[in-house]
């Protein structure tokens, strides 16, 4: 769930740019220190930059600051910091800088440190968009590093200050609390040499975990990667070839490998990196989860089977991939290509909950989030959905509701500031929906947070539902169930059976600009979502009001009522017919959907010894479409059945008898005309 604290990783309020973290470029024992953005350079329009600071050592001080520059001014953010810093602690800061010319200098920053010479980490303007590390000068004019080619700048491998650069990260992950698995070996350049015998096959397999029911899963969409090892000490020598599990974690790689002595010695290792999702420890350092398959000794045939991998390490790792892929596949029927995230699990972070960082499309999870609470992780990635192809303005939770101390937090069932309330309320639903949709096939485990339905009868903050999350959340979820479930208003005609598709929901989300704003042009609240639902929706729009009514949120809706009712003949036979002028108004804000019938009988007058029933006398119809403030007047024939008591009777219209329209007021439907009438 969204912060804007620091204690939530980086995300200050007001910042929404996405971008990754920067790999570090070492500027002398004991700290890492590093510059980095995503963004593209424009003159006149900021760019954030990220600052990424690790000890290796307890410093009593150690102070950052940004340098002055007449080609660039800073506008806000932390640009400068000084404190004491504990042995791998990271920090990490952001600003945001304009660029005041069309080819500015590198902006540097300095790292002070007593007893070290002064760093400078410079941000290259030529280099912005996500290419890491940014160079780091042991010497204040930096010409080392300029003597360095590109290729060794790319690739972090030259240090102007004499001492070691940091190695490139390794694909194995660095989980806290352990020691460090050694980085596999490059793969050497793809050219063969001269000698080497080769193998064409097709290697084959299936990825899969055991479940938190024990229940076998395949690891859908991640990418594999076969390798030839060393000879005798099971490193990684020459990779083969990389593809894509299925939908169920089976693999085929077609491939040719070569070996220097005999057949290749194969090994298959699945990789949570694609284009989809990373899937990380909580640590800058680590990298990609991994697990490698058993070895197959001198391979010579054209096929080879890996059978069933069973992954027995880091289980929770591998069914977070499992949820983001169901989530971004989800999205993509939808017609959406949503851009990569980063899953950091387990959260190494002091906040008791899951959350989400927009500027970087990080997914911070608990230990238990991935197995047991997975519509979690779908909140967790409607957050995402939001920031990336529609909007999410940046939160204020410090509102006295759900915080506690020095923790701004969020919660269900009370309202919030601003455009909370929606921005929480939707991950809501997408996590339910998404859960409920899978959660047979996933084998998902019980899940209590997300039955919206439920909300509470007796609400303590009555007017304020629009402003809370699990009232924004429940009314998404009956605009696209089709169960009635006549929540708070009961009675005919009371019904939140509304039936639209995800799809409906989210093109108005996608499309609908909801004002003039250069900087506002999704909805972010449920009542611009109503006013573009009825742009879209006009034919269903008083079955979205009514569902919105259910919740207290009053929409306008159609009104019908009789307004004129002529009065019967004093004496009818029985088999008798007879004609009556009647008029029907929509009194109400909003046009009436569908059509609907005036029924017209005789009540009988209560009195002693009168037992006669209702009796029916005719019915009209009346189209689609009644504009609000428009009426309807016909002169209807009507019969008396030759089987009606006897007796004295009133003549009622009563508009709408079907209960075929939702309106603001159902108990206004119908008219008594003026006299009674003898049945004889």
């Amino acid at each position: 769930m969204t912060c804007n604290s620091l204690r939530h990783v980086l995300l200050t309020a007001g910042l929404l740019a996405c971008c990754t973290i920067p790999d570090f470029a070492s500027v002398g024992l004991p700290v890492h220190f590093s510059l980095g953005s995503a963004d593209s350079l424009r003159r006149g329009e900021p760019i954030t930059i990220l600052v990424a600071v690790q000890s290796g050592a307890d410093l009593p001080f150690m102070k950052f600051e940004v340098g002055s520059s007449t080609d660039w001014q800073v506008l806000d953010g932390t640009s400068h910091w000084a404190g004491a810093v504990g042995k791998g602690q990271t920090l990490q800061f952001q600003f945001r800088a304009i660029a005041l010319t069309d080819q500015p200098e590198e902006l540097a920053a300095t790292l002070s440190v007593p007893g070290e010479p002064a760093r400078i980490a410079s941000l290259d303007p030529n280099r912005l968009g996500g290419r890491f590390p940014e160079r780091v000068k042991g010497d204040p004019e930096g010409k080392a590093g300029e003597r360095a080619s590109e290729e060794e700048r790319s690739r972090g491998e030259y240090d102007p200050s004499g001492i070691l650069a940091v190695p490139l990260a390794a694909t194995e992950p660095q989980v806290p609390g352990e020691e460090p698995t050694a980085a596999r070996g490059r793969a050497p350049a793809a050219s063969k040499t001269r000698g080497m015998r080769e193998a064409s096959f097709t290697a084959t397999g299936r990825f899969t975990y055991l479940d938190d029911n024990n229940v076998r899963r395949g690891v859908r969409n991640a990418t594999v990667e076969l390798w030839n090892l060393r000879s005798g000490n099971d490193l990684l020598e020459d990779k083969c070839d990389t593809g894509i599990t299925d939908g169920n974690g089976n693999f085929s790689l077609n491939t040719t490998c070569s070996d220097l002595f005999d057949g290749p010695d194969l090994a298959v290792r699945i990789v949570l990196n694609t284009s989809v999702v990373e899937v990380k420890p909580d640590s800058i350092f680590a990298g990609s989860y991994t697990f490698q398959s058993g070895t197959r000794t001198n391979v010579s045939s054209d096929s080879i089977n890996f059978g069933t991998i069973t992954i027995t390490s880091n289980r929770g790792a591998f069914q977070a991939h499992n949820l983001i892929t169901r989530a971004h596949t989800f999205m993509s029927q939808q017609g959406e290509n949503l851009s990569k995230v980063t899953v950091l699990w387990p959260s190494a972070s002091s906040s008791p909950v899951s959350f989400y960082t927009p500027i970087l499309a990080n997914l911070t999870l608990k230990t238990t989030e991935p197995f047991g609470d997975e519509g979690t992780v779908f909140h967790e990635y409607g957050h995402h959905i939001l920031s990336t192809v529609a909007e999410s303005p940046s939160p204020d939770y410090s509102n006295g509701n759900c915080d506690s101390p020095g923790h701004p937090g969020h919660c269900l069932d009370q309202p919030e500031k601003g455009a909370i309330a929606w921005t929480e309320g939707w991950p809501d639903f997408f996590g339910a929906f998404l859960y409920s949709r899978h959660k047979t096939e996933d084998g998902y485990g019980a899940n209590t947070r997300y039955r919206f339905e439920n909300h509470p009868a007796n609400f303590a903050f009555p007017g304020e539902e629009d402003h809370t999350e699990a009232f924004v959340a429940a009314l998404l979820w009956d605009l696209t169930d089709g169960v009635d479930d006549d929540e708070d208003e009961q009675g005919a005609g009371r019904r939140d059976r509304i039936s639209l598709t995800f799809q409906n929901i989210w093109d108005v989300i996608k499309n609908f600009d909801p004002s003039a704003d250069l900087f506002h042009n999704h909805p972010t609240s449920v009542h611009e979502l109503w006013t573009g639902l009825r742009l879209n929706h006009r034919g269903d729009i008083n079955r979205i009001s009514e569902a919105y009514r259910e919740h207290n949120m009053i929409k306008p809706q159609p009104d019908l009522e009789m307004t004129a009712v002529q009065t019967a003949p004093t004496q009818i036979p029985r088999g008798a017919s007879f004609t009556i002028s009647n008029t029907v108004r929509n009194t109400g804000n909003e046009l009436a959907n569908n059509g609907f019938t005036v029924r017209l009988r005789l009540v009988p007058v209560v009195g002693p010894g009168n037992f006669a029933l209702p009796v029916t006398v005719g019915f009209r119809t009346i189209g689609v479409s009644m504009a609000a403030g428009g009426s309807n007047t016909a002169t209807t024939t009507l019969t008396v059945p030759g089987t009606a008591t006897a007796g004295n009777y009133v003549l009622q219209a009563c508009a709408d008898s079907g209960g075929a329209v939702p309106e603001s007021v159902e108990s206004n439907n119908c008219r008594t005309a003026a006299g009674s009438a003898v049945v004889q």
